[in-house]
């Protein structure tokens, strides 16, 4: 596969380089509308940003503005009269503050100010009180893209003639809902469960193997996760992101971002193969399954193998090729829900112990880049500037999006960065394991309260967005999730007296089953007359999931290679 690969890698990199930047003809997040007609009738629209000062726009469009380009161009001196009542003058930035312009605008007979970039971003325009005191027309900010078209428009069918171009300014009201959020909060607690049920199905046939049972003679060594994270790798995981955070900070530029891209790309297409084989063995027919193909350079490799592979590998290019195009964000999503799966598919917390420590350095983490960090060396967060792209304004590919209200060709995102969903999601997938291997039944099981705490804590999240607690910037969702999920598993174990089974558990040298259940259920006739009894409830439905995954797994000769 290594030939493949690196083919994959050249093509993504070259892709990457000639698609350059996506260049933006609306305000990113815009909510303002500027609708242009010709001679009366609807030609196209542009949307921006309001200003914080001028005549207040609303829900309802204005009447139709002729369109005029002003002279000089960026309005820092008086200008001609307006020759037609209730026109809107297309002004460009800079040279002079925008309350200068505007009062020149305003001065000249014009009831609109349309305040075009010089840059390929979008300008959010700030005055204090006593500058913008007496302006009373509209203002709003377009790109560069829109501010060309614009002037093109006004000088291709100037005022006065029978095709004349006009504009008309509105800002449509939003919605109660912030659909965005309620779309991420489904997608990362969706993810977390199916996270921890697809590393729990290992488990379980893990478990079939040390018991010897038809599950250990059709697995396969991918069924249990492979790497165990011990006390120093929580630490190291913690101080290496602090590091790579510092460094992306300072040396974050378009090329960096495109390569970060191609890494991404490139990992991607391995989770996505992953987790698009396992699916297709699942639905697939016995017989199916088993089909091979004889490639070249391969030898005999499944049919399912091949289609998988393909599938990530089509996903992840047409992915890195248009990342900034607007309509990228679900593609980018898929890749990075099979990112996470795979992850709490093969890493694993041993127990409660490394769990508290990995948690609780993420939670100092997330709070002091986000919120304390600022304070103490003053400007931006540096966590935020590196997760909307900084200077390269390349947004970086580790999180979640969805599109708030979408109003013109670049509307603004909800993100959720992919750390946000891994790490509480580890716990999960601890408490999942737990739960099977001691046979804990639903009412004493630890994985669906975990599971009901993450989703509290991310609700908690967009609930200190929607407030602005703690202020208007972003939050560290870690602040909510780790009290939500750890704390809720702790007050279990807590007040069940598991505290010490949890803490040092280990599923390796328990074979599965911990002793300090074992010395419970020993200890007390009633729970033990109980537990002997959901434990024969358990080895029936265990013997049905062996069977079950018996039926489905593939044979050796049909596995990956």
């Amino acid at each position: 596969m290594r030939r493949p690969r690196q083919g994959l890698a050249l093509l993504v990199f070259a892709l990457l380089t000639a698609s350059g930047c996506w260049a933006q003809r609306d305000c990113y997040g815009a909510v303002v509308e500027v609708a242009v007609s010709l001679g009366g009738q609807p030609e196209e629209a542009f949307y921006g940003y309001p200003a914080p000062f001028g005549a207040a726009l609303n829900d309802t469009a204005t009447a139709q503005m002729p369109l005029v380009a002003a002279h000089p161009a960026t309005a820092c001196e008086p200008l001609a009269r307006a020759t037609l009542p209730g026109a809107a003058a297309l002004v460009a930035r800079g040279n002079c503050s925008f309350t200068e312009k505007a009062k020149a605008v305003q001065a000249a007979g014009f009831e609109a100010m349309l305040l075009f970039n010089n840059d390929e971003e979008c300008v959010l325009m700030s005055a204090n009180r006593s500058e913008a005191e007496g302006l009373r027309i509209m203002v709003a900010s377009l790109t560069a893209e829109a501010g060309a078209a614009l002037a093109a428009l006004a000088a291709a069918h100037p005022a006065g003639g029978g095709d004349a171009a006009a504009v008309a300014l509105r800002m449509p009201a939003l919605g109660a809902v912030d659909w965005s959020s309620l779309a991420l909060w489904l997608l990362a607690t969706s993810t977390v469960a199916a996270g921890a049920l697809w590393a729990g199905q290992g488990h379980l046939a893990g478990l079939g193997r040390e018991s010897g049972t038809p599950t250990a003679k059709k697995g396969g060594a991918g069924d249990v996760p492979s790497v165990t994270i011990s006390s120093r790798a929580a630490v190291g995981f913690v101080l290496l992101a602090s590091a790579m955070l510092v460094l992306l900070f300072f040396f974050l530029d378009k090329w960096l971002a495109y390569i970060l891209v191609g890494l991404f790309a490139l990992g991607a297409w391995q989770a996505c193969g992953m987790v698009i084989y396992s699916a297709l063995q699942q639905l697939s027919s016995p017989q199916w399954r088993a089909a091979q193909l004889r490639l070249p350079g391969a030898g005999l490799v499944p049919v399912n193998g091949v289609l998988a592979t393909a599938a990530g590998a089509t996903l992840c290019a047409v992915w890195a090729v248009w990342h900034n195009a607007p309509w990228s964000w679900p593609l980018q999503d898929a890749m990075g829900v099979c990112f996470m799966l795979v992850i709490l598919k093969q890493f694993f917390l041993p127990n409660l112990k490394v769990a508290t420590i990995l948690l609780c350095l993420a939670f100092v983490y997330d709070v002091w880049w986000v919120f304390l960090q600022p304070l103490v060396t003053g400007g931006e967060s540096v966590m935020v500037e590196v997760a909307t792209g900084g200077a390269s304004h390349e947004q970086l590919p580790m999180v979640l999006r969805f599109p708030h209200h979408p109003l013109g060709t670049n509307p603004a995102f909800a993100i959720l960065g992919l750390g946000d969903v891994v790490l509480p999601g580890l716990l999960a997938v601890f408490c999942r394991r737990f739960d099977l291997s001691n046979r804990l039944p639903l009412s004493r099981a630890f994985f669906p309260p975990c599971l009901a705490g993450y989703g509290c804590g991310l609700l908690l999240t967009y609930c200190a967005l929607w407030f602005s607690w703690f202020g208007d910037q972003g939050q560290p969702a870690l602040l909510y999730l780790v009290p939500c999920t750890l704390g809720t598993v702790s007050a279990l174990a807590l007040s069940r007296g598991q505290v010490a089974q949890l803490w040092l558990n280990d599923f390796e040298g328990s074979n599965g089953l911990g002793s300090a259940q074992r010395s419970s259920d020993a200890g007390d006739a009633g729970e033990h007359g109980g537990s002997r009894r959901y434990s024969s409830e358990a080895d029936r439905l265990e013997s049905g999931l062996e069977r079950l995954l018996s039926e489905q797994r593939p044979s050796p000769r049909s596995s990956p290679r």
